[in-house]
């Protein structure tokens, strides 16, 4: 029974590699999200690179993650941990800088709690990607306090759509993209 779960945990692994790089654009508000695959053997073996900006894909990025997923093969569902580069950092494009990549160190970045592991599933048109504030919360300078997040990505060969609220640990809404945001895959 665990090979047949961890075979279709590999192929939705498989299906998670291929569709989630890509440049999108999304037009109101105007975002840039690239999503890379990058090898950086120090996280994991299996890490995708995520710019975020406002100008562009190559201009100053508003935010940078690194999803590392796991690989494990006793593993019991997809998910990833996130690591964030911070602006003072001052990297830009690291798919295009492999001695940037080689140089970061996971402990010099900020990781979000196991609990906000990213849990990932597939069907046969669109990888989901979700995190809730009922098991997720974490220590924000940014605001001031912890924050619990609702967030969901849904991405397929047209598209990267997010939905997310960041809410205070009193249950305060703190931002929100107010619905669903949909950029459009311009190319892998």
């Amino acid at each position: 029974m665990i090979e047949k779960v961890t075979s279709h945990l590999d192929s939705q692994l498989k299906l998670i590699k291929k569709i989630l790089p890509g440049l999108y654009q999304c037009q109101d508000p105007v975002v840039y999200h690239k999503l890379v695959e990058l090898k950086a053997e120090q996280f994991g073996e299996m890490v995708i690179y995520h710019q975020i900006g406002v100008k562009g894909f190559n201009h100053s990025a508003q935010q940078q993650k690194l999803y590392v997923f796991n690989t494990d093969s006793t593993r019991s569902c997809n998910s990833s941990k996130t690591f964030v580069i911070l602006p003072q950092h001052g990297l830009i494009n690291l798919e295009q800088h492999n001695d940037q990549v080689a140089a970061l160190d996971p402990n010099d970045l900020f990781q979000f709690p196991a609990s906000c592991d990213l849990m990932w599933t597939a069907d046969e048109r669109s990888i989901y990607a979700q995190v809730s504030g009922e098991q997720c919360l974490y220590p924000s300078e940014a605001f001031g306090g912890n924050v619990r997040p609702e967030m969901c990505y849904e991405v397929n060969d047209r598209s990267f759509s997010l939905n997310e609220s960041l809410y205070q640990e009193s249950g305060e809404l703190i931002t929100s993209t107010n619905g669903t945001l949909v950029a459009e895959r311009l190319r892998n």
